[in-house]
């Protein structure tokens, strides 16, 4: 069930915001924007730790990807969205977490480890249910879809894309490399959110980006301190998941030129 605004014209472009119900009681906020004539095609589907708007506001990278700006025949879509726990549907802070200890995403996710539903798995729900929305849309019909991620928001991207396995490219941006490097070292940077308990029984980072069957580039990998890896380790990684992947160390650039590469891939597939 999506209850969807009323557009708002800006220039070639019309935006909408969403509220979009994932689960009965759980309703998640996107905004969407499409040209204001013609079909989407193609469409990129992004999800953010930071806020679903963080890359859109003043020339950020999504509206850049998307030829936001271009007046001539726009084509590109792009749908982003606060998946529950981010953005807009951020917990409103508990007493206890005023202490140094504390924070928001702590009890979050220890709450939700003990009642058996890690805030990550809710948060792939969330993302499947984002894509169905985009793939229900009259405009998007038969447009190829990418999805996006940075952060914590790479890791929802990843597993959206090894279970849908019709993606037209996956893009993910500093996330984490492997959740075996959580337990290998002596502190950790993330929050506590990206622990999925009993993650380690069933698959690996690479192992959800070898099963996404779909072109994939990696811009900075990540360790438990949020430290960058050498090209070496990079080349061993790309080499575990497969042809379809690149993986690079690169600023954000970088990561501009993999979702326009992407994109652009498959606007000359669909062409």
């Amino acid at each position: 069930r999506v209850e969807v605004g009323p557009p708002f014209q800006t220039w070639v472009h019309q935006i909408r915001q969403l509220s979009l119900e994932t689960e009965p009681g759980v309703r998640v906020p996107g905004t969407w924007i499409a040209p204001m004539a013609g079909s989407v095609r193609p469409v990129l589907l992004h999800f953010d730790d930071a806020g679903r708007d963080r890359l859109l506001e003043a020339g950020g990278i999504l509206g850049r990807a998307i030829r936001f700006v271009d007046r001539e025949g726009p084509t590109r879509g792009c749908l982003t969205v606060d998946l529950r726990g981010w953005g807009d549907t951020e917990p409103a802070m508990l007493p206890y977490e005023i202490a140094s200890w504390g924070s928001r995403q702590r009890f979050f996710a220890y709450s939700s480890f003990a009642l058996g539903d890690s805030t990550m798995g809710m948060r792939v729900r969330d993302g499947l249910a984002a894509l169905d929305f985009l793939r229900g849309r009259p405009e998007c019909a038969g447009a190829p879809v990418i999805v996006s991620g940075c952060g914590l928001g790479g890791l929802v991207a990843a597993q959206v894309a090894a279970i849908d396995h019709h993606l037209g490219g996956l893009v993910l941006w500093d996330c984490l490399r492997a959740f075996e490097d959580l337990l290998e070292a002596e502190d950790c940077a993330w929050s506590p959110e990206v622990f999925i308990p009993g993650v380690l029984r069933d698959y690996e980072v690479a192992d959800l980006l070898a099963a996404a069957d779909c072109p994939i580039r990696w811009i900075n990998p990540l360790d438990a301190m949020k430290r960058s890896f050498e090209p070496a380790d990079l080349a061993e990684l790309e080499r575990r998941i497969g042809t379809a992947a690149r993986v690079t160390n690169g600023d954000d650039q970088a990561v501009l030129d993999a979702l326009t590469e992407v994109l652009a891939g498959v606007e000359a597939r669909t062409e």
